[in-house]
């Protein structure tokens, strides 16, 4: 069957982040987002509340 996901992300999150220095080797190697879970954002599939809150706050703080 297809796949049907409810997440429709309104900005490209790794590029904000990578724009902002965090780049997909930064993440990973720092342990702030798995692999995996930058698959599912790339395939728009769900992340941890936790996950969300730190993207959020890098973000966000970023931002300040």
């Amino acid at each position: 069957g297809s796949d049907i996901y409810m997440w429709k992300y309104k900005i490209d999150i790794l590029k904000e982040l990578s724009n902002r220095g965090y780049t997909s080797t930064k993440l990973r190697k720092d342990k702030i987002i798995s692999e995996g879970t930058m698959q599912h954002i790339r395939n728009g599939k769900g992340i941890t509340t936790d996950t969300l809150n730190t993207i959020c706050l890098i973000l966000l703080t970023l931002l300040a």
